[in-house]
């Protein structure tokens, strides 16, 4: 994943970018990831408008956690904590994430509604690219799965299955 990235993003360049609508999701970054950029666009000091707001509520509705605005993220599960952090990359205007094992460390029922969010997105356009080590979430979510064993690529094809 750290590969795709860089070469999507940029070695050097931030997790998110103004300049690309990509975002990358490191394992580590399910938790407070300072550095990485809220909103990139703007400076460390500049004001939130009234935009800034209704850009982040509209992405808080879109993924059904609107009545977390106002909880502090700590303060929140961490199935919410990861709605919350791509409700933040689509704020920022991303629409493409790439995920290291997104529903790694959550229980079942944050899983499938992480899996239920990134399907309906992905309706919508959003483009989602992700690693995991349970076949049944890429049997579930997936237009195309590519497996791989090692560093070598093992199988390529579309889902047979969908639920």
């Amino acid at each position: 994943m750290r590969i795709l990235a860089a070469v999507l993003i940029g070695a050097a360049g931030p997790r998110s970018s103004p300049c690309s609508s990509i975002t990358w999701f490191p394992p580590a970054c399910w938790g407070l990831c300072p550095g990485h950029p809220s909103v990139p666009h703007k400076s460390f000091f500049a004001r939130n408008t009234q935009h800034d707001v209704d850009l982040a509520r509209n992405a808080l509705k879109k993924l059904s956690i609107l009545h977390l605005e106002e909880r502090p993220y700590t303060e929140i599960s961490g199935g919410e904590r990861q709605l919350a952090l791509i409700a933040r990359a689509m704020t920022q205007g991303a629409h493409t994430f790439i995920f290291d094992e997104p529903a790694n460390g959550l229980d079942y029922g944050n899983q499938i509604r992480l899996l239920e969010e990134l399907i309906n997105l992905s309706r919508e356009g959003y483009t989602f690219i992700k690693s995991t080590h349970f076949p049944d979430h890429a049997l579930w979510v997936a237009d195309r799965v590519i497996m791989m064993k090692h560093p070598r690529e093992r199988g390529r094809n579309r889902p047979k299955t969908r639920y």
